[in-house]
């Protein structure tokens, strides 16, 4: 018996590597146990009776495994100082193992109050939760309300505008002719930049014009086009002529470029606005050609006189205007007869200027004679009393011909 005790003393002071390893394996089964026991604790966030008895067990079992350790740990008589540390630490392990499964345990047993709020916090989330999607499903189910309706409508609206501002913007990038024609001029480059198109119309006095421009950026002309279709005379009448001028008045166009030809238009527009030059009052009158034949006519620029018929009488007798004078309030003309100058009293209708029209006083074949101005040393004006004469000698009336226009009738 002596000899046993002495045995057990010897293997109590000096342990082999067998109880030693024994003995670590022993602590580490501990610290796993207490492992998997924390994972289960972990796991538990609303326990039960059943997990909190499961908890309560693996807390003995880790309780267990502690003592275990702790009477293997004294059975090691004086171990070597590693050996020591280690087990140390696995002691020091087991025991925090065991106060967090405690922990856990008295959470579960005792929640506190911030982990009750929590708790209603996330239930109130999902709740919430619950009620917009419902809310959402009700709403897809009953149809759009009228404010969905109006506030797409609004986007509807503020869409096309934008799409009609775009559109707008787009157009103002093309130059669009004003009128058909030929292109004359070319003011712009390739790579500038033009803005929205404008067109204008230009004219001279007394020249024929027909013609559109297409604004560029600052308001210069980009390019000029020539409709030849159209084209007009702008010139000027008296404002004594001014009453008897009327739109749709047939006028009759000469030009210096063309001479020997003559070619038709009417008035198309007179101006209300006077000019005055030196005192002298004048309108523009407008006359529109017609009737241009395809090739060799009047193009623009060239100066043109035009003569506008106010009125026209056919089948009267003509006399110079210069053979009439007017004495009083009378109108005189000086007759042939037999050889004598006599005096007769005359009424006249139109005029042109240069002829005048003889409503009374003579008849067709009556000699008259045309005062001359001759030029002496004094510079005197008479009459030359050899001078015209009817069917035998100068200054006939006709019983046809001449048209005469009042007021002169031309626009210079």
């Amino acid at each position: 018996a002596l000899t046993a005790a002495h045995t057990n003393l010897q293997e109590l002071q000096n342990p082999t590597a067998a109880d030693l390893s024994s003995a670590q394996t022993t602590v580490n089964t501990a610290k796993l146990t207490l492992q998997s026991a924390q994972a289960k604790l972990d796991t538990l966030q609303h326990p039960t009776a059943a997990s909190i008895t499961e908890a309560q067990q693996a807390v003995t079992s880790a309780q267990l495994g502690v003592d275990g350790a702790k009477t293997k740990l004294s059975e090691l008589y004086s171990p070597d100082a590693a050996t020591l540390q280690n087990a140390q630490a696995s002691v020091v392990s087991a025991q925090a193992g065991v106060t967090s499964a405690n922990a856990k345990l008295s959470e579960l047993e005792n929640p506190t109050a911030a982990d009750v709020s929590n708790a209603q916090a996330a239930v109130n989330s999902a709740q919430l939760g619950v009620q917009v999607a419902t809310d959402k499903l009700n709403q897809v189910l009953s149809g759009p309300e009228q404010t969905d309706i109006e506030t797409q409508n609004i986007a509807i609206a503020q869409a096309k505008a934008t799409l009609t501002t775009a559109q707008a913007n787009m157009s103002e990038q093309n130059l669009v002719a004003s009128i058909n024609g030929s292109i004359t001029a070319v003011n712009i480059q390739v790579g500038g930049s033009s803005s929205g198109s404008s067109s204008s119309s230009s004219s001279s006095s007394s020249s024929t014009s027909s013609s559109g421009s297409s604004g560029s950026s600052g308001g210069s002309t980009a390019i000029t086009i020539v409709d030849t279709s159209g084209l007009y005379v702008t010139g000027s009448v008296a404002e004594t002529d001014l009453p008897n001028i009327k739109v749709g008045q047939a006028a009759s166009v000469t030009l210096d470029a063309l001479p020997g030809q003559t070619f038709t238009g009417q008035v198309s527009s007179i101006s209300a606005s006077p000019t005055v030059t030196q005192g002298v009052v004048t309108y523009a009158v407008v006359v529109s050609l017609s009737d241009l034949p395809a090739t060799g006519g009047p193009v623009p620029g060239m100066t043109a006189t035009a003569e506008i018929t106010t009125e026209s009488h056919s089948n009267v007798l003509i006399l110079s205007s210069r053979a009439i004078q007017r004495v009083g309030t009378r109108q005189v003309v000086t007759v042939m007869n037999n050889g004598k100058q006599t005096t007769q009293s005359v009424t006249t209708g139109l005029t042109s200027g240069t002829n005048t029209e003889i409503d009374s006083g003579l008849q067709q074949g009556d000699v008259v004679v045309i005062p001359v101005t001759t030029t002496s040393a004094s510079t005197t004006t008479g009459t030359n009393s050899t001078t015209g004469g009817f069917p035998g000698g100068g200054g006939n009336f006709t019983g046809g011909g001449g048209n005469f226009t009042r007021g002169g009738g031309q626009v210079p």
